[in-house]
């Protein structure tokens, strides 16, 4: 799963609550890890706040600030968004539906049932 849905997903489902201690205490620590993250864009903190009471309205608003800010980039907010993945959701986890490696990325297609075609380098079609 890329980065930037792992952090939707976690995001979301802190906002609707969470029962177990341990989940709640990573939502908060990753809240605030991309609050810090928005520091002097009122605007992307007020996206945040909207997408936490409706995450289907204002998901793709929340995606281009967390684009923006560099959220999706920060590997110690990675590292806590599959942290709490792994809390909220044990089995997908265990069965590595969350495995996300960040680095340089040329190509990346995930999901299933995708067919894809990518094409790198300076090369040419020939036909």
């Amino acid at each position: 799963m890329e980065p930037l849905t792992i952090i939707l997903a976690v995001l979301a489902a802190g906002a609707s609550g969470l029962a177990d201690a341990t989940a709640q205490d990573l939502y908060n620590k990753l809240k605030l890890m991309v609050v810090r993250k928005f520091d002097g864009k009122p605007d992307a903190e007020l996206v945040l706040a909207k997408y936490q009471q409706k995450p289907e309205i204002w998901a793709e608003p929340l995606k281009a600030e967390l684009i923006e800010t560099g959220v999706v980039q920060d590997s110690e907010i990675l590292r806590v968004a599959e942290e709490l993945m792994k809390v909220v959701k044990p089995q997908e986890t265990s069965a590595g539906k969350f495995n996300v490696q960040a680095g340089t990325i040329e190509g990346l297609a995930q999901g299933d049932g995708q067919r894809v075609q990518m094409n790198f380098g300076n090369r040419k079609n020939s036909k």
